[in-house]
Formats: C-alpha cells, structure tokens, sequence
C-alpha cells in the first residue's frame, strides 16, 4: 500500500492520539479479555435463530479453535478466499481515494466481501478509515437487515460483543491496524459492507467455504469463544497450553559442542508430539515485557538448528534455525507469544505444533557456529496417537533465503509445494538497504503477498502491503509488537542498512492446498527493491496429490464440445479474446469461449474412485457479479458465485466443489450450469476443467 503522502498519516495519528487513552484503557496490554456481556445490542444481535449443535460436517473448524489436536488433519473439502482492497490494476494504489471495492449495494453502501455458500470468515483487517463516521454492516443467509450495524471502530475496542477481547487487537496493539479473530460462520452467504466515508479505505478480509450443502449453524451471537479465548489468554500470559494428562515427557540438560549435531530424542510407534521446549544460555529477553535484549545473539539465533526427521526419512521434515523457528526472526531476541512458536520472560523457547508420526519420530540439534553451548535445557511432550494417517499431513518447514534484485520480476518465494496439505503460517527476516525508493525509505514494506492454490492461475488471496499481511499498517508505525497470529519482532538500523523480522499464522484459517501451493510475496510495490531475505514456512503435508485432472473442455473448440456433449442454450456472445491474469501481468493468454443467460450442459469424464470433483472455470471477469446454480446428473448442487469485476486483468480461475455424493461411484458426470440474473446480463465460459478428489 502506498503511503507517500505524509500528511495522511500525519491526520491519522492526531486522531488516534485523541482515542489512545480510551482505548488503551479498555486493553490492559491484552492479557485478558473483558467478559461477555449477557445481551448483544440490537444492532448486532440476530433475533429469532435456531438454536442446534453443529452438524458432524463442521465440527472440524470449532474443534480447531478451541484445541491443537485437529491441526493435522487434511482439509480437501475446505477452501481458502480473501477479498482485499488491492489495485485491480496491478499498481500499488490499494485502498486510496476511497479503496477499492468489489460493487455499491442497493442501499449505497461499498462490499468488501460477497460469497455465496457455507463456510466462516476467520480474519478482518482494516486501516486508514474514517474513525469517526465509518460504519460497517454484516448480512448472514441473504438477509434483509445486517445482523451486525455498527461503528468500525468500536468492532475494535475489544469491550463490544461479539468483537472481545482477546480476539480482536486496535491500531496500538498491531502497529497499525486493526484486527478482528472473531469466527463469523455463515451457512448460505455472507456480504459485509461499509459506507466508505473518509478519504481512504484499506481492507483484507479472509475467509473459508465449505462443501456445498454442509449444514453450518450461522452466527447468531450466542456463540460461545471462552475455549479460543482461553488459549489466547494462556499463551500471552506464559501459561501452558496443549497439555493432556496421557503425555510422556522428555526432559534433557545437554552440551551442544561446535560445528555438531545432537540427537536428543528419538521416538518409537505412532506418536504425536504435543510441544517441545529449548532455553539456551545467553539467548533471553529483558526482563521487561515487550522489549528487545541487547544480547548480540544473531549467530546463535541463524547457528543453531532444529531438525526432525519422520518415519525414518534420511533427510529432515523440518530443518529451520531456531530464530525464526521460535518466531524471532534472525536478527535479535524477542518476547514473542504466537499461538504456535514463541518465547516466555525466563528465556524458554516454545513450540506448540502437533507434531504426529507414524513409525518413529526423532528430533535434533545442530550446531552450526564455532562455540560450544553448555546447560541446553530440551523438553519435549508426546502421546500415543491411534487416528489413521491416511488423511493426516505431516508438519514440514521450508527455509528460502534469497537475495532479491530491483526489477527481477520474481515475488519472494514463501513456500511452494507438490502434494496435499495446508499452510499454516511464516516467519520473514528482510535486511535491506533504506532509501532506494524516493518515494519512501522503507518502500520494501510495499510487497503484496499471493497465494496460488491447485495450479490455479488466480491467486486466492491477493494482499496489499507487507506490513499488512503481518496485520500492522503504516510501515508498522507503532514499533514492534507481538501477538497471538502475528507480530514485529525485530528492527534495527545500522549504516542506513535495516534488518527486522515478523511472523504470521493461521490456525482454523490454515490455507489448504490438494495438489499444489505456491506462496509469494513481492519485495517492493513491483519487485523494486534489493534485499536479503530468509522465509520460514510452515505446514502439513502429504507428499502424493489428493486432487487429479481428469478432463478438460475447451470451449470454441469444435472438437472438444463435441467429445464432452456440449450445448448452450440462450448464448448472448461468441468470440475470442486476449487477457491477462491478476498476479500475472505480464502473460497474455488468448481463448475462444462463449457466454450465455440460459444454460450450457456438458459431460466430464472423473475417477470412479473418488471423494469429490472441483470443477475449475476460466471466465472473463469484466462481467461483475457472475451466478449460477450447478446441477449434476439432474440434482441441484448449489450456487457458483464471484463478487465484484476486473477491466484491466479480466481472467479468472474459479473452482466449485462437487461432494462425493453426486460424484461416488460414477466415471462420467453431466453438469448442467444455469444462469442466475445479477448485475451481470450473462455467464461467461471459457475452459472447464475436472479435477478428482480422492
């Protein structure tokens, strides 16, 4: 996001200065939440809702909120989106002059997101918006009035139900922008909209959905966080988590000498590690919360690595330094307290992944530096684990250090992956030279991240700056900062060099992927800045792909209609075109394709063997607000939905899910996808193509 303009930011700090002492107040630095209050206010409560346990279907995604224990299990039904105020041109001008947003509502109010189908948002992320007059409305199910009406900001003072804290963090809390955890499930849709007041509106909204007719239990305001918010209270308080009376403990004072490795614990059978435990001498924060040690330790924090190896692999699963391992970064200690890696006052690094294997499981140091570390205090909890491992992933790490070149073309690679698995979090340490832009010192920070998930072209979650990604703002304005998802955990200057670190992860909003992940971010607006860079990812893994092509149909193509029985019925165009993709500027692709406001019917042929098909669609999205129901085999499935419109890069990748049920059995489906009348006169279709799950 651009942030030249310094008076901008110069406004919004006289008017967050004003606040300061009342929010502050209200946050007691986020070691506890307020409690619930027993009645939601009007404007925020849904009358009238059923009340029912969630269906089998969805308790995964609760679960996960409230434990570590379903981490690893795969989630090939579940699909990540985001929807974010970032240039749909493919420049740097995210969320000025109003942002950009995906359409304006009947009632003149600007969408930020609008989908269609089961699923939850899980993050809200907002900055630079008119705290005063800035309003933000929720509308669950297709309903009439918004569940939720009120001020943006107050979403964020952490006393207003149902944005309590500790789920939710303001400006001061995030350095810079304003956060909401809150867990919104929908069952049929949800739109969230603002009125846009203010001169700039910047957004990034991030969501799951889930397979077309799963049954989930829509936010009504009765819903209860105490377990997530017990987690998240335990963590910033240096309590443990993640701990079942069934554990086995592994407890060890070792030696490391140097240039070594050190095999210090080594389990046999199907086992889960729950979490694990490292104090180094010399590696500790100061004693006040908050702030940096003056310890030089940036040796230790690259030298000393932890490794482990499953099932008797020869080369490790994991294999990072314990500075960004721990959520540190490379530089310089830090009281980090995430969700997953961290370290507590007395100097105890922490690691609280589920960690499950099937054979054997064993975990090593190296030491990679010239010294010798004497008094390493290892621990290590474990438990049987009986589940079976045919849809559990195994946690990985991925360690790109990269040295990035003004005008390379080439996003940082974050994490990229064959097989099946979902992505759960990144820890990012940048040294780079300042002023290389003269727009602003720090423009390195300007890197929008895109995720590219299943080889899809489209990127399913496009970003709009780093420091946003990170959930700060404004170049991280308000210093560093350490939270339950994300933090800033390092910046220092010398000789006009800047080396700084932050981290992020998602828990029940873990990215899955079923046959590829592509992970990126760009280092400068446009890949313009010269750096030094070391990504750590994180994530769950299976190494063989869960989801296949196995047909394709390339509309305008005589021959292939023809194989695949292909009809349409009341077409409006014919005709081919050229275009580019959003996150790939620079390629384009010329298709022949159609568009119709009837119907097309067409075969795709699928493994009998299966767990579900995705059926992917490239379209011309310069119609907004593309619908349409999916039948297969003569049943309705559900409704095929995208919000909003791009004239400058106009293709896009889309998937829709088919659940087994339609699907078991079968080695040939007839999908039927008829129009739904929206802003868009018509549907447009390009290429489908059928990719089985199973």
């Amino acid at each position: 996001m651009r942030k030249k303009q310094i008076s901008i930011l110069i406004a919004i700090l006289i008017v967050v200065i004003v606040t300061a002492i009342f929010i502050a107040q209200k946050f007691d630095s986020n070691t506890t939440s307020n409690p619930k209050t027993d009645e939601v206010e009007d404007t925020t409560q849904k009358e009238d809702k059923e009340k029912e346990d969630l269906p089998d279907s969805t308790t995964y995604i609760n679960k996960v909120l409230d434990s570590y224990d379903q981490l690893p299990l795969l989630r090939l039904d579940t699909f990540a989106g985001g929807a974010s105020s970032y240039d749909r041109s493919g420049g740097n001008y995210d969320g000025f002059d109003k942002g950009n947003f995906l359409y304006e509502d009947e009632h003149g109010d600007k969408v930020m997101l609008d989908v269609k189908g089961p699923g939850t948002v899980h993050r809200m992320w907002f900055t630079a918006f008119n705290e005063f007059n800035s309003y933000i409305k929720i509308y669950f199910d297709g309903e009439e009035e918004p569940s939720i009406n009120m001020r943006l900001k107050d979403v964020f003072t952490g006393d207003t139900a149902p944005f309590l804290a500790p789920l939710v963090h303001h400006n001061f809390l995030s350095s810079g922008g304003f956060v909401s955890n809150v867990p919104l499930n929908f069952n049929k849709s949800i739109k969230i909209t603002t009125n846009g007041v203010g001169v700039h509106n910047f957004y990034n909204i991030g969501y799951h959905l889930y397979a077309p007719g799963t049954e989930v239990k829509t936010w009504d305001g009765t819903e209860d966080v105490e377990k997530m918010n017990d987690i998240w209270n335990k963590i910033w308080n240096g309590q443990p988590v993640n701990v079942h009376q069934d554990q086995e403990m592994v407890e060890e004072t070792i030696t490391l000498e140097a240039q070594s490795k050190l095999e210090v614990a080594l389990l046999e059978g199907s086992r889960m590690i729950d979490w694990l435990s490292l104090k180094i001498p010399g590696i500790e924060p100061s004693q006040i919360a908050g702030k940096k040690s003056e310890v030089n330790v940036e040796h230790l924090l690259q030298g000393i690595r932890l490794q482990a190896y499953w099932d008797g692999e020869e080369e490790p699963s994991v294999d990072a330094p314990i500075g960004p391992l721990f959520a540190m970064g490379m530089f310089e200690v830090y009281e980090t307290r995430s969700i997953y890696a961290g370290m507590g006052s007395d100097g105890e690094m922490y690691l609280n992944i589920p960690m499950p294997f099937e054979k054997s499981g064993k975990i090593v140091l190296v030491n990679d530096s010239e010294e010798k570390i004497d008094g390493v205090s290892f621990k290590l909890a474990h438990r049987e684990f009986a589940e079976s491992f045919s849809d559990v992933g195994y946690f990985k790490t991925q360690m790109n250090h990269q040295f990035a070149k003004a005008g390379d073309g080439e996003d940082l690679l974050i994490l990229e992956e064959e097989g099946a698995g979902h992505f759960i979090g990144v820890v990012q340490s940048v040294r780079v030279e300042l002023g290389q832009s003269s727009i602003e010192d720090r423009w390195h920070l300007e890197g929008d991240e895109r995720i590219y998930i299943d080889h899809s072209e489209t990127p399913v979650i496009q970003g709009t700056g780093t420091e946003d990604f990170y959930n700060g703002a404004w170049y991280f304005g308000y210093g560093e900062f350490s939270t339950q998802l994300a933090g800033y955990t390092s910046v220092k200057v010398e000789n006009n060099v800047e080396s700084s670190s932050y981290y992020r992860f998602f828990m029940a909003e873990a990215i899955p992927f079923r046959s590829h992940i592509k992970a990126s971010i760009e280092h400068g607006a446009a890949n313009d800045i010269s750096s030094e860079n070391w990504l750590l990812a994180l994530y769950y893994h299976q190494p063989e792909p869960r989801m296949t092509m196995t047909d394709e149909l390339d509309i305008g193509d005589t021959a292939s209609e023809e194989e695949h029985s292909y009809t349409i019925s009341g077409e409006t165009w014919t005709g081919k075109l050229t275009h580019t993709y959003e996150g790939n500027f620079a390629e384009g692709v010329e298709d022949e394709g159609r568009s119709h406001n009837g119907f097309s019917e067409f075969s795709m042929k699928i493994a009998q063997e299966n767990k579900g098909v995705v059926l992917r669609r490239r379209f011309d999205q310069i119609l907004p607000n593309q619908l349409a129901e999916v039948y297969v085999d003569g049943e309705q499935v559900g409704p095929w939905y995208h919000a909003g419109s791009n004239i400058t890069h106009a293709w896009r990748d889309a998937d829709f899910f088919i659940p087994e049920e339609f699907t078991s059995g079968k080695e040939e489906i007839t999908i039927k996808v008829e129009y739904v009348k929206t802003e868009a006169d018509d549907w447009s279709e390009f290429r489908y193509q059928a990719f089985t799950l199973n």
